[in-house]
């Protein structure tokens, strides 16, 4: 099984931020449990992942994420993969920081994991 399915508010950390935030779905309107359900289009800075209390990579979080990776693909909602737990969400705040400081080698990967998705239990 590919795993829960998230939802509106599935509680988000960053593997380089402070703090927890939640996930602000797109309102297509597919529920799961009553809930909106999410998707892989779902990874949008600001409109679905709101900033993080800090970063270590840059020190004031400013997410640049776009799409969720993985999600599930055997679940469509509107032809989009619904978003698993097990999906991650890269930022590029690493990659912004080597472009201004000239290169970020001591820096990892900065990345977005659903931590809970909402304590559902459909699977689908």
């Amino acid at each position: 099984m590919p795993g829960l399915e998230t939802v509106m508010n599935a509680e988000l950390i960053c593997t380089t931020g402070g703090g927890t935030v939640k996930l602000i779905t797109d309102p297509i309107m597919i529920l799961v449990e009553g809930e909106i359900a999410g998707t892989i289009a779902d990874g949008v800075a600001d409109a679905n992942i709101p900033a993080f209390d800090s970063c270590d990579v840059l020190g004031q979080c400013v997410p640049l994420t776009a799409v969720w990776v993985a999600g599930n693909p055997t679940v469509l909602m509107d032809g989009i993969p619904a978003l698993a737990e097990i999906s991650l969400c890269p930022c590029l705040a690493a990659v912004a920081l080597a472009v201004v400081t000239g290169g970020a080698d001591d820096v990892g990967p900065c990345i977005v994991i659903i931590a809970d998705p909402n304590n559902f239990t459909v699977f689908v």
